[in-house]
């Protein structure tokens, strides 16, 4: 993967433009003025995860401690979902919406990201402010994208291509909130 360094404000106004996508971002409406600035305070990490995935592959719910900025290309299309595992009043919040090349979504650390494609191919990609790193993986958070108390309506599922790790991912009930420290 290409690693590009330039600031987070320029590369999420270059990328949206680029994409003539409009910029969805998931933070509570407190959130949002401390995010907008603190994302202006550091340099992301443009990893081109170009993953050209088929219909119906299904991947989630994984938090991670960074930021992400999410988008698909040409035709592609797919079910984003995201569960908030913060601690806080938000954790357990779902959001759910279809990404194609006219949105991009940020999502913030600590936000379990998952996707289902929906067309016949996609190339999912983001921009992430820090590396993968399997010594971090403890500090990492996951919940089971089929655990019936997030009430997510995947496209179906029954015939849904999903890791066998994927499969494996606690219920929101044994999920330990990510605390700041951990994030």
């Amino acid at each position: 993967a290409d690693t590009y360094r330039i600031s987070a404000t320029e590369q999420l106004r270059t990328y949206a433009n680029i994409l003539d996508a409009p910029l969805t971002v998931i933070y509570a409406p407190e959130e949002l003025p401390a995010a907008v600035n603190k994302m202006a305070d550091y340099d992301l990490i443009f990893v081109d995860t170009a993953g050209f995935s088929h219909k119906n592959v299904l991947r989630g719910l994984h938090a991670e401690p960074w930021d992400k900025y999410i988008s698909v290309a040409d035709e592609g299309k797919v079910l984003g979902s995201w569960v908030d595992l913060r601690e806080g009043d938000s954790f357990g919040h779902v959001y759910q919406t279809v990404i194609d090349a006219s949105k991009g979504i940020f999502v913030p650390r600590g936000v379990a990201n998952g996707f289902q494609v929906l067309s016949d191919k996609v190339s999912y990609s983001y921009l992430v402010n820090d590396y993968w790193a399997l010594e971090l993986k403890p500090k990492y958070a996951f919940v089971n994208y089929a655990d019936p108390t997030l009430g997510i309506k995947w496209e179906n599922l029954e015939e849904a291509e999903v890791s066998e790790a994927d499969k494996n991912h606690p219920l929101l009930k044994d999920v330990k909130p990510l605390s700041k420290d951990d994030l």
